[in-house]
């Protein structure tokens, strides 16, 4: 049994609302099923109605013996690493998009990812009539209870996880890969989207209302898995400003309540990591044991958290002012610190994480006073 989250979503204000908006179970038996049926070979990407999983990892499935023979030069770094948790990427990707609240979020946020509020609906069918948008969304498994991560964050000394150590998925970005295409789609993607394209009745018609492109869900560098996604006009006038910007009601981690903030891609992918947690009887089976790899990337995360307080410190002992110093740029997603660097971008803005930080300042002074 996994154990709520140091924040209390048993508040029966937030309880309410979570469970309002929750898919029904049933429904999301049946929404996985589908997502399943969308599920295409790692390797050459078709759609296919009978895949085989890779028998050392079981992360990803294959359509034959030569597309899986093709693929083990790049799949090797993730096969023979492993990924330890009891949750692998292929679970993921179905499991958040069988939920309608989960599903609708990331149709969201790739508007947002994407810009897709500042096309006119002409240009996106232009856009988007020959090829796919791309967004990739990097995820992770952290410990359910913000104190335990920060533990590990904060390389305590007694920050000995135990050899079961729970936890939940929780989304570190959403970006906007469209103009990677050439490099990360291969045809087979291709032939994905076209497929799920023919499927949602979008072809042939010039005065279509959506909108097909490609999901890129990512754990890690080498654990991909590629889901057709459909974004609708109607979504993307929702979203488009109109003298008022676009606001959503979520629940306040640093006040236990409800409160009413703008969407933005940051606050939507926020929304949905505050509803992964507040999901505490784990009815979208996104609750996992964490692994080796999962620890370790929390561990680099801190490490790379604290060299830039270190060199802001250094800033101010020198006097160098903001316009002579800049963030150490983004690391390629093929370097293993791309994943620690998103989470710590993660951890500096959720509400989640600054509340445990605030109250673990806090603590600090009254134990040094």
């Amino acid at each position: 049994m996994f154990k709520a989250s140091i924040v209390d979503f048993k508040n029966s204000e937030i309880s309410v609302h979570h469970k309002a908006l929750s898919t029904p179970s049933k429904e999301l038996r049946q929404n996985r099923a589908a997502t399943k049926e969308r599920e295409g070979c790692a390797k050459c990407y078709r759609l296919q109605e009978k895949l085989s999983r890779c028998a050392r990892c079981k992360t990803v499935s294959y359509c034959s013996k030569e597309c899986q023979k093709a693929d083990w030069p790049l799949h090797k770094v993730a096969c023979t690493r492993g990924d330890e948790s009891t949750l692998n990427i292929t679970k993921i990707a179905q499991r958040l998009l069988s939920s309608t609240v989960l599903s609708r979020m990331a149709e969201e946020s790739c508007v947002y990812a994407c810009d897709m509020t500042s096309a006119s609906p002409a240009s996106l069918i232009e856009r988007y009539e020959n090829e796919p948008f791309i967004v990739r969304v990097d995820v992770a498994i952290e410990p359910e209870d913000v104190k335990a991560f920060y533990k590990i964050y904060n390389n305590d000394d007694d920050a000995n996880p135990p050899s079961k150590l729970y936890g939940l998925v929780q989304i570190n970005a959403v970006t906007d890969w469209t103009s990677k295409g050439g490099e990360i789609v291969t045809e087979g993607a291709l032939e994905m989207w076209r497929q799920a394209k023919a499927k949602a009745g979008l072809v042939g018609s010039p005065l279509h209302n959506s909108y097909q492109g490609l999901l890129c869900i990512s754990k890690g560098n080498a654990l991909n898995v590629f889901h057709p996604i459909v974004v609708s006009a109607e979504t993307i006038a929702a979203l488009r400003p109109r003298g008022k910007r676009s606001t959503f009601g979520v629940s306040s981690a640093m006040t236990d309540s409800r409160a009413t903030i703008p969407k933005t891609l940051e606050n939507v992918v926020e929304y949905m990591n505050t509803h992964i947690r507040q999901d505490t009887k784990d009815k979208l089976c996104l609750r996992s044991v964490l692994g080796e790899t999962d620890i370790q990337t929390i561990k680099d995360a801190g490490v790379a958290a604290r060299a830039l307080k270190e060199a802001a410190q250094e800033r101010e002992e020198e006097d160098v002012t903001q316009n002579e110093w800049s963030e150490p740029p983004i690391p390629p997603v093929q370097d293993g610190a791309y994943a620690a660097w998103i989470m710590r971008k993660k951890v500096g803005r959720e509400q989640v994480y600054l509340r445990e930080a605030t109250m673990q300042f806090f603590a600090s002074l009254r134990l040094g006073s």
